[in-house]
């Protein structure tokens, strides 16, 4: 009978010494379930009629060209959100060579705040660029005979944009 026990005990031991500690829930770490990283480059711009805005905008001391790197990127997607009325026309483009080439270009027309809206660049289904990671440039016209508020005391009409992708 004490063999028995002895054995039992033992088996048990060794099965506890070969099993990992569970993992509890405040070891995890939510950032690394992110589905998509973002990258803002402009929060709260005004935008006015005839108005062509430039993104990112480097330092004006710099001297250096206009451009987001973005690497490895297998999802890349451009997301507006206009805080008022807006008329604007989105173009995207890459750096190829040593030439700032168009890829993509498309239009906003909301007519009110907060209507958040996503322009595909690289999905499984939609390629505009071959490449997986690339410098892109966001240029964002604002005609001026559609763009509806106009930069002043009562009417402040901005905009945020920001690069969504998926490595």
């Amino acid at each position: 009978m004490k063999r028995i026990i002895f054995t039992a005990l033992l088996i048990v031991l060794m099965v506890l010494a070969f099993v990992p500690p569970a993992i509890g829930q405040s070891n995890e770490n939510p950032a690394n379930y992110a589905l998509y990283n973002y990258y803002t480059l402009v929060s709260g711009k005004s935008y006015a009629n005839s108005q062509t805005d430039t993104l990112p905008q480097p330092p004006a001391a710099t001297g250096t060209s206009v451009g987001t790197k973005i690497g490895g990127a297998s999802f890349l997607a451009l997301q507006i959100t206009p805080l008022d009325s807006m008329y604007s026309v989105i173009y995207v483009d890459e750096y190829v060579g040593k030439h700032w080439t168009n890829i993509f270009q498309d239009s906003v027309l909301t007519a009110s705040a907060d209507s958040v809206k996503e322009f595909p660049i690289r999905t499984r289904t939609v390629e505009k660029t071959t490449k997986l990671g690339g410098t892109y440039r966001v240029r964002i016209k604002c005609p001026a005979w559609h763009t509806q508020g106009l930069p002043d005391a009562t009417d402040n009409p901005t905009y945020t944009l920001r690069w969504l992708w998926k490595p």
